[in-house]
């Protein structure tokens, strides 16, 4: 399979303190697990953001000339190629979590839209990796919709937004 950041134009497109659409966090269990990389260990795959050898992350959307991906939990629209991984995904028991439109994000993340029809909730300030995850833990607790795979699909029979493959 290839490179997922590979096959995808990665920059800086635009951030926001709120969710401009429905967005969709995909994990193959109940709980929201964010991927991690330290920079003193082995990669791993799927990484969502890196932290430094003191459990640090740090905000990198806060200037889009300097900024760096993978940093934050990745969610992403309803597009065709989300119901397409949806519906041939045969793992574990997958978890969809929607977050509705106009959710505000707590003081301490920032919405990035980083790829075509991609989006990552990353820390707005210098933080313990272990107050990001739980600062998005209780985002998502407070704001989201869980759905099984065959909930998403009866719910969300087509998709609802387009694959943005237009330039910035």
């Amino acid at each position: 399979m290839a490179n997922q950041f590979r096959d995808k134009t990665w920059r800086y497109r635009n951030v926001f303190v709120y969710f401009p659409k429905e967005l969709f966090r995909i994990d193959d269990g109940p709980r929201i697990q964010v991927k991690v990389k330290s920079r003193y260990r082995r990669s791993g795959r799927g990484i969502e953001i890196l932290s430094d050898r003191y459990g640090y992350v740090r905000p990198k959307a806060l200037n889009p000339l300097t900024y760096q991906f993978p940093n934050g939990l990745s969610v992403h629209p309803n597009t065709a190629r989300q119901q397409t991984f949806i519906k041939n995904y045969s793992g574990e028991a997958l978890h969809i979590y929607s977050i509705p439109a106009g959710t505000m994000l707590p003081e301490k993340l920032l919405l990035v839209h980083d790829a075509e029809d991609h989006y990552s909730i990353q820390p707005r300030r210098h933080m313990r990796l272990r107050e990001f995850h739980d600062t998005l833990i209780e985002l998502f607790r407070r704001s989201s919709k869980c759905f099984t795979q065959d909930e998403w699909l009866a719910a969300y029979p087509e998709p609802t937004d387009q694959d943005d493959l237009k330039s910035y």
